[in-house]
């Protein structure tokens, strides 16, 4: 298992990009070295920038959406690559779950901080 090495996080702290994945894309993150894993920074899922990749028109309606953070970190963090389609991100951030979320009719994307961290290896023992 590699886990990340906490002498690296300040180091690549300064390297991390935004990332904009579209409602129709595979979100699709991945370390270039094998001794390296992913630290998900930051992630939202719904409409926040008008005229990206993404969204042509407001139709009346942006900044609307949620932190998901904790799911892309717990499906992400500590693994070399990862993959998920964006729109499972979906259902936890429409408006119809609570409070801020867009209108599931409204087409959303993914805005995705994370950097790469060198691991080390460790082996986890079972103790009876």
């Amino acid at each position: 298992m590699l886990v990340a090495s906490s002498s690296t996080l300040s180091a690549a702290a300064g390297s991390d990009d935004e990332h904009e994945f579209c409602q129709w894309e595979l979100f699709t993150a991945e370390c270039r070295h094998d001794d390296q894993v992913l630290l998900i920074r930051s992630a939202y899922y719904g409409r926040f920038i008008l005229g990206g990749r993404c969204i042509d028109s407001s139709y009346g309606r942006m900044d609307c959406g949620r932190d998901v953070t904790d799911v892309v970190s717990r499906n992400c963090s500590a693994r070399r690559r990862c993959t998920f389609p964006v729109t499972s991100l979906h259902a936890a951030s429409s408006s119809s779950s609570g409070g801020g979320g867009c209108p599931r009719d409204l087409t959303a994307h993914l805005l995705v901080k994370y950097t790469c961290l060198k691991g080390e290896e460790i082996e986890l023992a079972v103790v009876d």
